[in-house]
């Protein structure tokens, strides 16, 4: 019955593995920045979220190369993105 309810849980969060992979990324990756402090705790939701944000990406199949070159600016890169 257990294996059953496994299943059921696992076929109902498919949708979401990035968004869920994502975030528990950026969970982990925070936690190492959680330290003591106020900053660092802003700092770790900042990545959780950035995670979150990324793992939605994902889910949408969207290309993650072509997000980053629109969140930076033109200067970053030293050739024109390829779109």
């Amino acid at each position: 019955m257990n294996v059953n309810r496994m299943d059921e849980w696992l076929t109902r969060m498919a949708p979401y593995r990035g968004r869920i992979a994502g975030t528990l990324f950026g969970l982990l990756f925070g936690i190492v920045f959680l330290i003591v402090g106020f900053w660092r705790t802003l700092f770790f939701i900042f990545l959780v979220l950035m995670g979150y944000y990324f793992g939605h990406k994902i889910d949408k199949r969207e290309d993650l190369v072509s997000i980053v070159f629109r969140i930076l600016p033109d200067k970053f890169f030293k050739q024109k993105p390829p779109f």
